[in-house]
């Protein structure tokens, strides 16, 4: 779920050098990208499967795996746990606990790797003269984005609610 590691070290020093160094230098790296060109490159493998088109792109570029030997199976969603009965038992109660009016609209971001999936571009694009309110959900260190919050003048207006082993009830605010 967390794409490649050949992918994230590319995006995370874009300069080759710093790349090389860093990956030449870790053990979690070395072993990381061994077992990935191990699997993608040398495997009797008949069929790989990606979460995303994305995911699918970066293994063809990267390992050189033939499109056709990739499959996209997205992630899937529990009816069961997730429904339109879940909102009427947790609304009231999450919205209370974080100060939300029952009137105001809520945007909902919620994710383990902030930074990877766009909080910062998230906190930026918000309009200034709108009310709403948006619970930040997924991680324990929120001190950057708060930073970012601040500076766009709407800290009052985002939640860092931090981690949840039960997201539900913030889906349904």
């Amino acid at each position: 779920s967390g794409g490649l590691h050949r992918q994230w070290l590319a995006a995370k020093h874009p300069d080759p050098a710093a790349r090389w160094i860093r990956s030449a230098t870790s053990t979690v790296n070395l072993s990381n990208l061994y077992l990935e060109r191990r699997i993608f490159s040398q495997s009797g493998y008949r069929c790989f499967v990606a979460n995303s088109k994305m995911g699918k792109e970066h293994i063809i570029f990267h390992y050189g795996t033939p499109a056709d030997r990739i499959r996209v199976i997205y992630n899937g969603v529990d009816p069961a746990v997730f429904n339109a009965g879940v909102r009427d038992r947790y609304r009231f109660a999450t919205r209370k606990a974080h100060g939300i009016p029952e009137d105001v609209p809520v945007l909902l971001f919620l994710a383990a790797n902030w930074k990877r999936k766009g909080l910062e571009y998230f906190l930026r694009a918000l309009p200034l003269e709108e009310e709403y309110r948006v619970i930040v959900v997924g991680k324990k260190q929120s001190s950057r984005f708060e930073k970012i919050a601040e500076e766009q003048g709407i800290r009052d207006r985002v939640i860092f609610a931090g981690p949840t082993p039960n997201p539900v009830r913030y889906y349904a605010a």
